[in-house]
């Protein structure tokens, strides 16, 4: 391996530190600059992470197989992947979520292997602690008290830093489970009662697994709008509805209000294209993030934030029409409101229960967390992530759900400076971007990032002169 090869720290080995790893592999074969990757990850299992982990053959991707390849340039990667294992499988397939754990795995084994002459990278079984800058690399501390040095450090640390637990200081007991995705769904015993704190795509997942898997199993879900995700459907007719987008994009006084203005006269007149609207709205969805003030990021947030999630991040049909009977058959119940306190009780839990008329104490078998990533990142119980914001090498963003970056991921220090060697992909850059949580973006963060490391810098004006060359025009 070349010594003057560029080194990079991945830090996290599900989706978006595969992704990372994959396009800075491709990239380096590409451009014929080696490049050494310790891809920092605890776990034995690459690309599982928090979202792709489950074993559960009822937990699907919410994108078919067409959209989410993990190479934007080969838009068919995956369904070839998937026809090698499943002769039958077509567009429109619906993946379990472990097996698209275990494509992004076997796509990097690939990767790695086609691109040796040029790349090679080592999975480093430590999880990391800190990272020291103040260097002439970047230094990242591991847990079993090693270092490893780099060029460039990438956070790639998915949902699970940012991960929200409503009741992190309470003492409520082994029947509070704070985390599915992290310990599992609990084997339940028959007709037992289980709450869910939250209505979005891990509750429904959560939840169906929990009626399928033992008998008279009542499960109540409580969120703070009551509302689930909507599901899947038929495209329509209109060509992406570019129109919509183009007004968007070419509106240099952008603010909220014309934003929804625009959006909500679109889907007025197309009002069963709703799905088609929002998915037109994706790609430029980060540029018009950007455009709009402090101000209307916040009040996007808290006025449209759950709307937008709900009809964004949507069901398969499968799983919509598990839904639809549970919900049917009255054996999932979903409510708006909130649990004001937990309390342990014996064999249970007891919850109050605030639908609007103040706490009601309601005794569960067991309370399950499915509340997902949270919206203050200042509140992370992440070592590393904590040891970032205390050293001052990254900071919030003005809205506290990420962390702060220049448009191509670099965090910013606390004066607001890019830092050249600390990059993030993937959900740590939703203040910035804001739809930054899919497979469609991530790739494309992926791409850029490998991009922007290992492009060949131009010579020097001075050095090009002195070797008699040419220097550019400006």
């Amino acid at each position: 391996m070349n010594h003057d090869a560029v080194t990079v720290a991945v830090i996290g080995g599900g989706a978006s530190g595969i992704l990372a790893c994959v396009h800075l592999l491709e990239a380096s074969a590409a451009s014929r600059r080696p490049v050494r990757i310790s891809l920092i990850e605890p776990s034995e299992e690459l690309g599982r992470g928090t979202a792709y982990a489950s074993s559960d053959p009822r937990h699907l991707m919410n994108t078919p197989v067409e959209r989410s390849a993990a190479r934007a340039h080969d838009p068919g990667h995956l369904v070839a992947w998937l026809r090698r294992r499943d002769p039958d499988a077509s567009p429109g397939h619906y993946l379990p979520r472990g097996t698209y754990g275990a494509y992004l795995a076997d796509t990097l084994r690939e990767t790695r292997e086609r691109t040796a002459a040029t790349g090679q990278l080592c999975h480093v079984r430590r999880r990391a602690r800190r990272v020291l800058a103040g260097l002439p690399r970047p230094v990242v501390a591991l847990s079993d008290g090693r270092c490893t040095a780099a060029d460039r450090v990438v956070f790639a640390m998915g949902n699970t830093a940012t991960w929200c637990d409503p009741f992190a200081s309470a003492q409520v007991g082994p029947r509070y489970v704070r985390s599915p995705w992290h310990s599992g769904v609990p084997a339940v015993a028959d007709h037992s009662s289980v709450l869910l704190l939250g209505n979005g795509l891990t509750a429904v997942d959560i939840g169906l697994s929990l009626l399928g898997g033992s008998v008279g199993v009542r499960v109540d879900a409580v969120s703070r709008h009551g509302l689930l995700p909507r599901p899947h459907g038929a495209g329509c007719s209109h060509g992406g509805h570019p129109n919509v987008v183009g007004a968007l994009l070419a509106d240099d006084r952008l603010t909220l209000a014309r934003l929804v203005g625009t959006v909500r006269s679109e889907m007025r007149s197309s009002p069963e294209c709703w799905r088609e609207i929002i998915d037109a709205l994706r790609p430029c969805a980060g540029e018009l993030w950007g455009r709009l003030d402090a101000d209307d990021q916040r009040d996007f947030l808290g006025r449209f934030g759950t709307y937008w999630d709900v009809h964004r991040h949507r069901l398969p049909p499968d799983t919509a029409r598990r839904l639809g009977r549970a919900l049917g058959s009255g054996r999932l119940k979903t409510r708006k409101g909130r649990a004001a306190y937990l309390r342990a009780c014996p064999r249970g839990v007891i919850a109050g229960l605030d639908i609007g008329a103040g706490a009601v104490p309601a005794r569960y078998d067991w309370v399950i967390n499915c509340t997902g990533f949270g919206r203050d990142i200042t509140g992370s119980t992440d070592p590393l992530l904590t040891w970032l914001l205390r050293d001052g090498l990254a900071v919030p963003d003005s809205l506290r759900l990420g962390l702060a970056t220049d448009r191509h991921g670099r965090l910013l220090d606390r004066a607001g400076r890019p830092h050249p060697a600390l990059l993030t992909i993937g959900p740590l850059r939703r203040g910035s971007q804001w739809e930054t949580t899919a497979i469609a973006e991530i790739r494309a963060q992926a791409a850029q990032l490998a991009d922007d490391i290992l492009r060949v810098p131009s010579p020097d004006p001075a050095v090009l002169l002195h070797q008699g060359g040419r220097a550019p025009s400006s």
